[in-house]
């Protein structure tokens, strides 16, 4: 569930978030096409040494999943900073930096612990699955975005994907913490 929250808040801004761009700032698509380099470049760009420092600075499943928990409470705020900054107090590269980077760290982090989930047996079935999960929200939420009063009520939609995206994260603390006796 948290993946697809994840994926939720992801996807959909990345087709919805030029005209966003474009209609609150005022820039041409084109110009507003270029500042969506940011979220979807960043996470091509920061991915593999955000991964090395998972690898090396974030071993354990608690410490993941509660990086995962903070990663997707920035990308609520930085939706939050493109919905309700006014457009000549914040230029919009600095949300989109803010959400480049945490989409970045939260898709590692996922993708980190998603072997340690599924037993060795079922890894097919459970990359199917997850697979499966992970699209269900992106198909579903640019019908209800497009159906939103404003664009800044749509993207609210993603933004409550990702809050319940870290929401659903730290829950899966209690089974890590009843495993450890410290529930």
């Amino acid at each position: 569930l948290t993946g697809a929250l994840m994926y939720s808040a992801i996807v959909p801004f990345w087709f919805y978030g030029s005209a966003f761009i474009r209609d609150k700032w005022g820039y041409s698509l084109s110009a507003a096409d270029a500042l969506m380099l940011f979220p979807e470049g960043g996470m091509v760009v920061l991915s593999p040494p955000i991964g090395c420092a998972v690898d090396r600075f974030a071993s354990s499943q608690r410490v993941r999943v509660l990086a995962l928990a903070v990663n997707m409470a920035l990308v609520v705020a930085g939706f939050l900073m493109l919905v309700c900054v006014p457009a000549p107090a914040l230029p919009p590269i600095v949300p989109l930096g803010l959400l480049g980077i945490a989409w970045a760290s939260s898709n590692t982090l996922f993708w980190s612990m998603s072997s340690t989930i599924v037993p060795k047996r079922y890894y097919a079935l459970g990359a199917g699955v997850i697979g499966a999960s992970l699209n269900l929200g992106p198909s579903v939420l640019p019908v209800l975005m497009a159906r939103a009063a404003s664009k800044g009520v749509a993207l609210l939609l993603p933004c409550s994907a990702a809050g319940l995206a870290a929401a659903f994260s730290l829950l899966m603390l209690l089974p890590i913490s009843s495993a450890r006796g410290t529930a």
